[in-house]
């Protein structure tokens, strides 16, 4: 079976029936780009011969296969970055040195929930069982998060990036393009809109408290066996971590390590997001939606060493968008694949610096104000 009959068989699997059907698909790597179609089906990306074309050449160029060894050694740093945090939580006297702690370990924290990502995004072993379970156990006990939650709603993202009353990421309390101004009450239109660039970094380090929130709720509103898993596997990861933070540090120290840790947490996670499509042009409500726009709607940052490593490898979102089953380590050779088919159909291709993008964040949020009546 050559790669092209493969996908199109592999065109109408469910994500979570890949593995049962293994036998319809020549390879697992085949299996990976078949998830990439049926995730672009909403903007018709199954049946366009131009992203048939741009998958088929990523196939063949071999980058859908699986990075084991990059990825533990990811684990691998993970491990010592949180165990060596919670050893200094124990040996540390100063409370400026337990708040700088406190940051190390948020750090590696979003490291731990990027890679959760990774996982339930099916870019780490070949079997999208193994990739669930482990999303599962690092998502709630080592990060504190609901994987069930973040699965629902980012899969409503990348089907619909940036399309207003589509996507998830879109309904926030900020508003990024006039259309969006009647969907929010009289009181954030008058009071909140004409300071919601200053308001946008004084709620940045609220953020994790706010995924916490609404990831419990999203549990207790529909419990059942899974939830009850998840639930219990967030509770143990803060009464341990509270427990052992409180028994180890005077009483000072473990309040400044929690601060530097929630505080820097949220900021980490709001400007590691933010930057990939705040910004881009919102597409209307009621516009027919492309596949194109998985291009169009998203932006990347310029990539170094060190930014690919603290964004997870989202810098290059573009190519996250175009193939989400694709280990973050072969996405810089996605780009320039992607690149070349963006000059070959003229399609624009977004990229940037990350301050140039917070700067763009800004700037469009002090631009989007309530229309004065005369």
């Amino acid at each position: 079976m050559n790669p092209q009959t493969s996908l199109e068989v592999g065109i109408w699997i469910r994500y979570t029936r890949v593995d049962s059907i293994s036998m319809a698909l020549q390879t697992y790597e085949q299996q990976k780009a078949a998830v990439c179609f049926q995730i672009m089906h909403t903007g018709g990306g199954d049946t366009d011969p131009r992203y048939r074309e741009l998958v088929n050449e990523v196939l063949t160029a071999g980058l859908f296969k699986r990075t084991y060894l990059s990825y533990a050694l990811l684990v691998s740093a993970a491990v010592v970055g949180l165990a060596s945090s919670l050893y200094f939580v124990t040996i540390l006297e100063s409370v400026w040195a337990q708040v700088l702690n406190g940051i190390w370990f948020a750090c590696w924290s979003m490291q731990w929930a990027m890679l959760a990502h990774d996982l339930s995004h099916g870019e780490v072993f070949q079997s999208s069982r193994k990739n669930h379970f482990f999303a599962l156990i690092i998502w709630s006990f080592v990060a504190g998060l609901s994987e069930r939650y973040w699965y629902q709603k980012h899969s409503s993202h990348h089907e619909n990036p940036n399309h207003d009353g589509h996507d998830p990421d879109v309904d926030i309390p900020f508003v990024l393009d006039h259309s969006q101004i009647k969907n929010h009450s009289p009181f954030i239109i008058k009071y909140l809109l004409p300071y919601q660039h200053i308001l946008f970094w004084i709620t940045l380090p609220l953020v994790y408290v706010w995924i916490i929130q609404t990831s419990l709720l999203h549990l207790l509103s529909g419990l059942n066996r899974r939830a009850g898993i998840e639930l219990a596997l967030i509770l143990s990861h803060y009464v341990l971590l509270f427990t052992f933070v409180f028994l180890s540090a005077p009483l000072s120290g473990a309040l400044a390590f929690m601060a530097g840790y929630f505080i820097v947490g949220g900021a980490y996670m709001g400007i590691a997001f933010a930057p990939n499509h705040k910004s881009e042009a919102v597409i209307d409500s009621t516009a027919a939606y492309s596949w194109v726009y998985q291009i169009t709607s998203t932006r990347n940052i310029y990539p170094t060493r060190l930014t690919s490593f603290m964004l997870g490898g989202l810098n290059f979102q573009v190519e996250h968008h175009l193939f989400p089953t694709m280990s973050r380590y072969h996405y810089r050779r996605a780009q320039q694949i992607v690149k070349a088919f963006c000059i070959r159909e003229q399609i624009s291709y977004s990229e940037t610096t990350w301050l140039q993008t917070m700067f763009d964040i800004h700037q469009l949020l002090k631009s989007v104000q309530p229309v004065r009546e005369v």
